[in-house]
């Protein structure tokens, strides 16, 4: 089936605004018309219920997998951010393969590009602070990964990997700086007010191995690396709030500190 896609929501949103068209994704941006006649129907089909005859509207519920949602074989909304590997592992060939810039990278970051691939063993470093920290809100949902941390999660690359090249990508670079001791020649990745921040994530794909943060910028960039070999830490608690279940939101293979 073709797939669309549903962008009304980023029509108020301010941190940033829809990117994915800046990649060689093969899809259509749904209508107004055709978003109102699913929505106001919803009430309707909840999922597990399918009705053949219409568009099926199926809510994510949490970040556990639901292997039900992949027997569907008629139109289907989908609300949510179906953040496991599990529901996309079958193609995950073509999805990488979508996931591409369409146009070369910037300026800028074509000269970090080239520093990454010339450097030894590149480790992308994700720190995440922005409306982690300064909404309230935000902070209580998420958290944020501490200094202590990033200090086990590099140590515990350099368990196999004594030489590694940090390349270090935060919404707050001087907090980094002042926080987090890395005691070797570092890549910097600056915010930028480009509207590029796809390219970032790109550049974390190139890397050779990952440190995440609690955040789907950082798993997405670390998933989107092919290298069967690479290894990818990420925080064992992705949520402040112990009621949310986060076993199928990590991959197999990744290790959780």
């Amino acid at each position: 089936m073709p797939l669309k896609l549903d962008t009304s929501s980023y029509e108020n949103y301010k941190p940033h605004s829809f990117l994915l068209d800046r990649l060689s994704i093969k899809a259509e941006i749904a209508s107004r018309e055709e978003i109102h006649q699913v929505k106001k129907k919803k009430r309707g089909f909840e999922f597990p219920f399918i009705n053949r005859r219409s568009i099926n509207y199926v809510k994510e519920e949490g970040f556990t997998f639901n292997p039900e949602v992949l027997k569907l074989k008629t139109s289907t909304y989908f609300s949510g951010y179906w953040q496991s590997e599990k529901y996309f592992k079958n193609i995950e060939t073509h999805i990488r393969k979508e996931f591409v810039l369409k146009k070369e990278l910037a300026q800028s970051r074509e000269k970090i590009f080239k520093e990454i691939l010339a450097s030894r063993e590149p480790v992308s470093i994700h720190v995440r602070r922005g409306d982690y920290v300064s909404n309230a809100k935000a902070n209580a949902f998420h958290g944020t990964c501490e200094p202590e941390w990033y200090a086990k999660a590099i140590q515990e690359i350099r368990k196999n990997s004594v030489e590694i090249t940090p390349v270090v990508f935060s919404d707050d670079i001087d907090w980094v700086k002042k926080n987090i001791e890395l005691d070797c020649n570092v890549i910097w990745v600056e915010p930028d007010e480009d509207g590029h921040d796809f390219e970032d994530m790109y550049l974390m794909s190139v890397c050779q191995n990952h440190i995440t943060a609690n955040s789907t910028f950082s798993w997405w960039g670390a998933w989107l690396n092919p290298n069967k070999d690479k290894r990818v830490i990420v925080p064992q608690k992705w949520f402040n709030s112990q009621s949310m279940k986060t076993i199928d939101l990590i991959p197999a293979g990744w290790e959780r500190l």
